[in-house]
């Protein structure tokens, strides 16, 4: 019975974070792009990560699963994957 009610705990907690926009999976953004060194990270309530650099005139969009979505052409096509840091926009 506790084991059941641990388990419910932790289920509603996960629920929680979801409906606060804390996300679960993010892409990880490159910290370099062109020289230009990665200042911001952060993921809309669709699960797009925004990787924003120094100049601001660079911004890579990239799906949950680190695909490039119509950005600037100098962001890499894939990425990688975090499940630490996935902070809203």
């Amino acid at each position: 019975m506790q084991f059941f009610l641990t388990l419910l705990a932790s289920i509603a907690s996960l629920s929680a974070y979801n409906l606060v926009g804390v996300h679960a999976v993010c892409a990880l953004c490159p910290d370099e792009v062109i020289g230009e060194w990665l200042t911001k990270t952060c993921v809309d309530k669709l699960g797009f990560t925004f990787c924003r650099y120094v100049s601001e005139e660079i911004v890579c969009l990239y799906t949950s699963d680190g695909m490039r979505q119509g950005s600037f052409e100098d962001c890499p096509s894939n990425v990688g994957q975090q499940w630490i840091g996935c902070n809203p926009c």
